[in-house]
């Protein structure tokens, strides 16, 4: 796989290179991926006020690369708010999964020939502001798309010169505080993408491209368009819920300078002092950063195990800790076979890795057995690796909560059960040691951004695949028809959070399960059964004779496919990749298992 023209092509793509090479590449990634299975279906919007059909075209290829296969409207130059506003337009028969309002400072309306005084600063800053809320109002209103939004960039230009940012009324100001509001004011739904960022990051010089926009009104310059396009891929998705999860570690010459097993831990270069050993220094930091926002470490090293520990141990400068880190796996193993075995210990697929590693035969070992995982290209300066990463935005994020802010250490727990399950023979005697207690409240105002979260993220364990907005959801729990439940779940190890949400639908004595996701770390130990027994309960609690359940295929979610058999349900029903099961809510058997329930009125 690893060798086909698609991915060759794909490997070629640089968000670096001029135009002329992205527009290349991008041509040969769209005629070589018609036969490449596996992409994932996507439509998306632009609704811009410039000129957008070169960065689509390279945009096209990058989430390619992504593994979508995308399908865009893009509506004609200047017409974002008739569209938007108008239910019946042709972007709304288009039916996108995103739609990317493509603005730029031009659209604020500032006027550039004037100082503003402080009644045409808020006037101003408070028109723009609301005119785009405008735009997310409608849009909210006539569908169900995920909505980007960018910020605005700054002209090259300053009347001021260099007292541009400390006057109010200077047009640097108001374009910067424009931005500040606009992330403020932005509801959940509407995903902010930091153009101003992105021209700061190229710099302005090149960003701006003055004949490019007169001529031909693009917003910025044709080299800008690959690390948009790349940025804006990234951020796609983050929010289908397919960001990457995990950060797996070399050791030697990765997150320290040096051999361990030749120089011992005080011969390796790491902190203060020596150049490389800042370097080292900086990215374990940059890390260990990544994991206090949710991002797993993993370390998959060739080593001895004892002197691999000994470093994290005893060594001063040291940032990582041994309590950072998920799954220590340190072997003389092939390095593909150790990261299969480290997304088996997490429970999560290969697709959510990201493997870094000095060795250029590594990586390269790693790119073709496992083609799945991510496998940045470091170069030998270690000064470099944060960047490397942090371009390459894998860990873009939706949204951020407390639940992503303590996955590290629901992983490291989830893993230290299953070395336990490793020395209990008996699963019913492991379970009952585990000490399981579920809490079953109903979704709430607390509750909601995570079960809003858990639904739009989960693709394994995900039944029907439905994807809402926060406010479709608060709407259904002010609806009768719908009961809305979450599950937490605690153990001796641990606590694993919120880790499943229930939708169900009442409608004429039959009771729908309209969604059901639960984290896949919690599998087989009993909660699909609890999870059973309490569909049971409420439906009945709704009035209901009988209960449905839906499954609709995906690629991902296999895991689920035989769920409503093994749970005693009686298939009614399938249409291609849909099947129905159903129950008698009266007559249902409650299933046995391990868990301490209790309902958190």
């Amino acid at each position: 796989m690893a060798g086909t023209p698609f991915r060759q092509a794909v490997a070629a793509l640089n968000p670096t290179d001029d135009f002329v090479d992205q527009h290349r590449h991008s041509r040969k990634i769209v005629k070589n991926s018609k036969d490449e299975e596996g992409l994932e279906p996507i439509r998306i919007a632009i609704l811009a006020s410039s000129t957008a059909d070169h960065f689509v075209d390279v945009l096209r290829a990058y989430l390619l690369r992504d593994g979508y296969r995308p399908e865009f409207f893009v509506a004609e130059f200047n017409t974002m708010f008739q569209m938007a506003l108008d239910g019946n337009s042709n972007l709304y028969a288009f039916r996108p999964d995103i739609v990317w309002i493509f603005t730029n400072h031009r659209d604020l309306n500032f006027r550039a020939d004037t100082i503003a005084d402080a009644a045409q600063q808020e006037t101003e800053i408070n028109d723009a502001v609301s005119q785009f809320g405008a735009l997310w109002a409608g849009l909210q209103k006539h569908c169900t798309a995920r909505i980007i939004q960018n910020n605005a960039d700054r002209p090259a230009e300053r009347v001021l010169g260099n007292y541009e940012f400390r006057h109010d009324g200077s047009l640097t100001r108001r374009i910067t505080r424009f931005n500040n509001e606009l992330h403020q004011v932005a509801p959940k739904e509407v995903h902010i993408f930091d153009l101003a960022y992105m021209a700061e990051l190229i710099g302005l010089a090149r960003w701006h491209d003055k004949p490019y926009w007169y001529h031909s009104k693009h917003a910025f310059s044709p080299d800008a368009i690959g690390p948009v396009a790349h940025a804006g891929a990234r951020l796609v998705r983050g929010l289908m819920g397919r960001s990457y999860k995990c950060i797996v570690l070399d050791l030697d010459n990765t997150i320290w300078g040096g051999v361990i097993g030749d120089d011992g831990v005080g011969g390796i270069k790491l902190g203060q002092g020596d150049p490389d050993g800042e370097a080292f220094l900086d990215f374990q930091r940059y890390v260990k950063a990544l994991k206090a926002r949710g991002v797993i470490v993993a370390v998959c090293s060739k080593n001895e195990e004892v002197n691999a520990i000994e470093a994290f141990e005893t060594h001063p400068e040291m940032a990582l800790s041994l309590d950072d880190i998920a799954v220590f796996v340190c072997n003389w193993i092939n390095k593909a076979e150790n990261i299969r075995v480290i997304a088996n210990t997490l429970e999560i697929g290969l697709d959510s890795l990201v493997f870094v590693d000095d060795n250029p035969a590594e990586r390269a070992l790693v790119r073709e057995m496992l083609p799945m995982v991510a496998v940045p290209e470091l170069t030998t300066d270690p000064s470099l690796y944060c960047t490397t990463l942090d371009r390459e935005g894998y860990f873009e994020l939706a949204s951020f909560s407390d639940e992503d802010r303590n996955r590290g250490r629901m992983y490291r727990d989830n893993a230290q059960r299953k070395t336990l399950l490793t020395q209990i023979t008996d699963v019913d005697a492991f379970l009952k040691n585990l000490d399981m207690r579920c809490t079953v409240g109903r979704v709430d105002e607390m509750s909601l951004p995570r079960v809003v979260q858990l639904i739009n993220k989960s693709n394994q364990f995900h039944l029907t695949t439905t994807r809402y907005s926060e406010q479709r959801i608060a709407d259904m729990l002010a609806c009768p028809e719908y009961e809305c439940l979450y599950f937490k779940l605690e153990d001796r190890f641990g606590d694993n959070g919120l880790i499943s949400a229930v939708i169900l639908k009442a409608q004429e004595k039959m009771t729908t399960v309209d969604t059901w996701v639960m984290s896949c770390r919690v599998l087989s130990r009993g909660m699909e059964d609890l999870i059973h027994n309490e569909i049971i309960e409420t439906a009945q609690r709704q009035g209901s004779t009988r209960i449905r359940g839906i499954y609709s295929r995906t690629k991902k979610n296999d895991l689920v496919a035989g769920l409503y058999d093994r749970l005693g349900w009686t298939q009614t029903g399938e249409n291609d990749d849909t099947k129905t099961w159903e129950i008698e809510a009266g007559t249902a058997t409650h299933r046995k298992h391990q868990i301490k329930r209790k309902f958190n009125e």
